[in-house]
């Protein structure tokens, strides 16, 4: 049982208001239609979305005996240059292109956060940027999921973060020497090229004002959960690489295209 389950993509189903059917089947958050089909009254209450998936997470490791964190790795801040014999997604090569390119030790990738702490937890925050004492976690999308799906992920990744944060003796994390447990300020982002975003472009204004409602339960989350934690989970946010970006995995090598990976990123602004 992970630390979220089948059960908290229904909780984001019901808050969604998410019902009907695609060629036979049921609608979820995760499918291209239903981003298509949202409206007004699809918008979620922040607030009760977000402290629902947190309830949740913390249930299930409760019922699953409350173990202790078992590895080094969750939460490091270290760069993974490598790529794996599955590890050519446009995502992976961007990402790694990306934090060969900066060649910033402010930037990392491929960040575990949950490995071994219940049976097959084992997912990764795709990148992180670090500025003086605030963190960003980047969920990186090319051609992939949709918006919202990559926004509830990256939810996730940090209600994780705020997860070990309050749960830091139980788990008896204090030996994770990481800037990502001890940052005063966690934000999340979603950065996607331009033509990623325009496959739902009628829908921008409604990604706008969900992200808006995430806000709003990020704030209520931070002053009432995680104010004897010594951290703030704030400001999601959709952002988009330069218009004229389009990420070719087949010129990763080229130092003309590498040039343009930089400037992309350097360039990346909200939705």
């Amino acid at each position: 049982m992970p630390l979220w389950d089948n059960e908290c993509d229904v909780l984001v189903d019901q808050e969604l208001s998410i019902n009907g059917t695609f060629r036979k089947t049921p609608l979820q958050y995760k499918h291209q239609e239903t981003l298509n089909r949202m409206n007004d009254n699809n918008l979620p209450d922040g607030v009760r979305l977000i402290k629902a998936l947190y309830a949740r997470m913390v249930e299930n490791w409760e019922l699953g005996g409350s173990p202790q964190n078992t590895s080094d790795e969750n939460w490091r801040f270290t760069q993974c240059l490598v790529l794996g014999k599955n590890n050519y997604t446009h995502e992976v090569t961007l990402e790694r292109t990306m934090i060969t390119v900066l060649n910033n030790e402010n930037w990392v990738n491929q960040i575990p956060v949950d490995s071994g702490l219940l049976e097959n937890s084992n997912r990764s925050v795709d990148l992180a940027y670090r500025e003086g004492n605030t963190i960003q976690l980047i969920e990186l999308k090319v051609d992939s999921n949709t918006p919202l799906s990559a926004a509830i992920q990256i939810l996730k990744y940090g209600l994780t973060n705020a997860f070990f944060r309050t749960h830091s003796e139980e788990l008896e994390t204090q030996n994770l020497q990481t800037p990502l447990l001890s940052a005063d300020e966690i934000q999340l982002r979603v950065l996607a090229p331009a033509a990623y975003y325009n496959r739902f472009d009628e829908q921008t204004e409604w990604l706008r004002n969900f992200g808006n409602r995430i806000n709003d339960g990020l704030a209520e989350f931070s002053a009432k959960q995680l104010m004897d934690s010594g951290m703030n989970l704030t400001t999601f946010q959709f952002e988009v690489f330069p218009d004229n970006f389009q990420w070719d995995p087949t010129r990763q090598a080229d130092d003309e295209h590498r040039k343009e990976v930089l400037t992309a990123v350097n360039g990346r602004r909200p939705l």
